[in-house]
């Protein structure tokens, strides 16, 4: 083969590599992944990605709407139904109580990046023991609402800050109403599509108010949750929470949820969490949820 043939050999050759060498380009360009990057809101065949979805309560109360738990950073709407149940034990001071909540919570968008949520306890059951409580059986629960609005988002990931109220419709408190506040910050990034980490920041303050005096609690707290969705329509998470209060270190807890998506905006999550050191005495809390998010 003379200088000049193959000249046009390596020429040729080139440019058959050439649209292969760049398709496998694109094919790496995404993070860990082939193809466009996870966005952290979007993904087919599947309810929006949302952190795991439970709550310990306040010191001396049980879990109150909302309040202490870490919202998504993914604007959604829907709306769901499901239900608590926890347990709290004292050994030292002969104490233990068991309480369960049926659990309402819905969620619209009020604008593109903003959306408000309705969370309420509607039926609350509680039974003490060796204690002497003002308390019916069953009691309405704590409602709360939330506002949400995302001030950064890029391809993979998502940030949103959230102030949450307390309102005061519980009835067990005979003598008394508690009012609170939540402000904080959620984020969600999606390194894989098929996992995402979701964290969240909050600065709960209750305050529980009667005519002879009125009980303050703070419990800043922070929660890490990775989420990952191995194949339609499963989900397993794991995570960490960790609380402070006016009195000490509460707690740090890990917690779990297994999901499942179904029609694509239909899920069911069963979840817990346990304390496993710290002040508080709860020993477990755990949740069964099931609706629709889209």
């Amino acid at each position: 083969m003379n200088r000049r043939s193959l000249s046009i050999a390596i020429a040729l050759a080139a440019l058959t590599i050439a649209p292969g060498a760049r398709a496998q380009e694109i094919m790496l360009s995404g993070p860990l992944r082939g193809g466009e990057p996870p966005h952290p809101c979007r993904r087919p065949r599947a309810a929006p990605r949302a952190p795991i979805a439970i709550a310990l309560g306040i010191p001396g109360a049980p879990a109150l709407g909302s309040l202490g738990s870490s919202p998504s950073a993914c604007r959604f709407q829907g709306f769901s139904v499901g239900g608590q149940m926890g347990l709290l034990l004292a050994t030292s001071s002969f104490y233990g109580a068991i309480d369960a909540e049926a659990h309402l919570a819905g969620a619209i968008g009020i604008a593109e990046d903003s959306w408000l949520e309705l969370s309420l306890d509607a039926v609350r059951f509680r039974t003490v023991i060796n204690a002497s409580v003002v308390t019916a059986p069953i009691d309405l629960g704590a409602a709360t609402i939330t506002v949400n609005h995302i001030v950064a988002e890029d391809e993979i990931a998502s940030v949103s800050l959230f102030a949450r109220v307390l309102l005061p419709t519980e009835t067990s408190l005979r003598y008394a109403a508690r009012i609170g506040a939540e402000p904080g910050l959620a984020m969600v990034w999606t390194p894989h599509r098929k996992i995402s980490l979701h964290g969240a920041i909050s600065l709960p303050v209750t305050a529980t108010v009667s005519a002879a005096n009125t009980l303050m609690t703070f419990t800043p707290r922070a929660t890490l949750d990775a989420l990952w969705h191995p194949a339609q329509p499963f989900e397993v998470g794991l995570g960490v929470e960790v609380r402070g209060g006016l009195d000490g270190f509460e707690y740090f807890a890990p917690r779990l949820a297994l999901r499942g998506h179904f029609a694509r905006v239909a899920f069911i999550d069963l979840s817990a969490m346990a304390p496993l050191f710290g002040l508080e005495r709860q020993l477990a809390r755990g949740a069964l949820t099931f609706g629709m998010r889209w």
